[in-house]
């Protein structure tokens, strides 16, 4: 059994904030700044929001690469508290404080903390704020396992074998994800193979058979010669996820357990395919209460609160009332890759007839949301361009999830010291 010291000894605490959002002059820099929504991985690369270094200096701090960061108050920390490692130097918020490891590994600092979770987890209830908190005393008598310094690096060396390839293959995703949009852009928002034919060129980056599919020129409704506007439901069979009364937990299950559940905030934690749920609902609340299970393949959209998150079912699942489940009709062109792309890129703001788009957009407006429908041979072209994209994202997924499976068994019998380095090298090495 290893040692333990608090992590206030090991680490030097600095607290975030938020610039004056009223000086123009503090935002649209090149220094990221963090906050809560930022934090869905455990390598950060880079932020939503943007600080100039004038604004760094006015209202926050600035954390180094190598340094970690943590959220220390808001409702997520009811489910999960958000550990994350820099890349490069960031600015954060005031619900987030940074860790600057002294006498310690950074990297094996940062799988300590992770296999902490469940005892952070546990203060976060003990201290009974309901909007959901970590104080400074919490944080600072936090435990921290110490092992001999070679050690300490070999093991993070080891997990980080199996971070690394995640991200790799996160990467590898998101690359792919992307060709598949800029394609979807290029063809049915942007047409810029119509605007070639029309100015007499070929279209780029493709062979003849497919460019000849493209019309050259535009009808009297801007759209290319052929296509046109239509309702979703016109192609697509749309229906409602559904939860069952709260008052009654014997519904509901673990996410391990029953029929997988998804929820705005899990589609908000996975890419383009869904992932673990937190909640699952028992085969009885399904059939009990009718709820919906969308086949494997179907994409969903979220219309409630917060509007365009987008994702495929990567299994049957059902969802809250607030994700539309859109599968394409049996006589229609649409395929998963396509209608993803259309989705994901939609203008949601255009659907809204009041200031509030997370009010304006119901059920009703989804059936009848507009759509671009091209021509049936271009969509199954497209389909079958983007489609092996979206087939190598899903088996990466798969694989990042046994990978993530095997460093979360492994974290805690590592830092408890149940397990030798080496053991954990031969299983690592044999998906790493």
């Amino acid at each position: 059994m290893s040692r333990t010291e608090p992590l206030k000894d090991l680490v030097e605490i600095k607290s975030g904030g938020t610039p004056s959002k009223q000086r123009s002059e503090y935002w649209g820099g090149d220094i990221p700044w963090v906050s809560a929504k930022d934090m869905k991985s455990s390598y950060l690369d880079d932020a939503e929001d943007h600080l100039t270094t004038l604004g760094a200096e006015n209202g926050t701090k600035v954390a180094n690469g190598g340094e970690i960061l943590i959220l220390v108050r808001g409702m997520t920390l009811h489910n999960d508290v958000p550990i994350c490692m820099l890349s490069k130097p960031m600015a954060f918020n005031q619900d987030v404080k940074s860790l600057s490891p002294k006498n310690i590994d950074s990297r094996f600092l940062f799988h300590a903390l992770k296999a902490a979770k469940p005892e952070l987890l546990r203060r976060v209830d003990a201290a009974g704020h309901g909007t959901g908190r970590l104080g400074a005393e919490q944080i600072k008598s936090l435990p921290i396992p110490r092992f001999g310094h070679q050690q300490e690096l070999d093991i993070a060396a080891t997990l980080g074998a199996l971070d690394d390839k995640i991200e790799v293959n996160r990467k590898t995703a998101a690359t792919l994800e992307e060709m598949a949009r800029a394609l979807y852009r290029s063809w049915f928002v942007d047409f810029d193979p119509v605007h070639a034919k029309a100015a007499g060129r070929a279209p780029a980056h493709m062979n003849a058979a497919t460019a000849a599919l493209f019309p050259d020129s535009f009808g009297e409704d801007g759209l290319p010669e052929g296509w046109e506007i239509v309702s979703a439901d016109q192609e697509l069979n749309i229906s409602i996820g559904k939860t069952p009364p709260r008052k009654q937990p014997q519904h509901f299950t673990s996410s391990n357990e029953g029929v997988p559940w998804l929820s705005i905030k899990d589609m908000g934690a996975c890419g383009v395919f869904t992932g673990p749920t937190s909640e699952g609902l028992t085969d009885e609340a399904v059939k009990g209460f009718r709820v919906a299970i969308a086949p494997a393949g179907t994409v969903l959209l979220s219309f409630k609160l917060t509007v365009g998150r987008v994702c495929i079912a990567s299994q049957d699942i059902c969802t809250n009332e607030a994700i539309a489940h859109m599968k394409p009709q049996a006589d229609s062109a649409f395929g998963s890759a396509f209608l993803f792309c259309a989705l994901k890129g939609y203008d949601y703001d255009s659907l809204a007839s009041t200031s509030s788009i997370a009010t304006a957009v119901n059920s009703k407006t989804i059936k009848a949301m507009p759509l671009v429908r091209p021509t049936e041979a271009l969509t199954r072209a497209f389909e079958a361009e983007a489609a092996p994209w979206m087939d190598k994202v899903a088996l990466l997924a798969k694989e990042n999830q046994t990978i993530a499976n095997l460093r979360d068994t492994l974290l805690p019998r590592l830092m408890s010291g149940e397990m030798r380095v080496g053991e954990a090298k031969e299983q690592v090495e044999a998906v790493a």
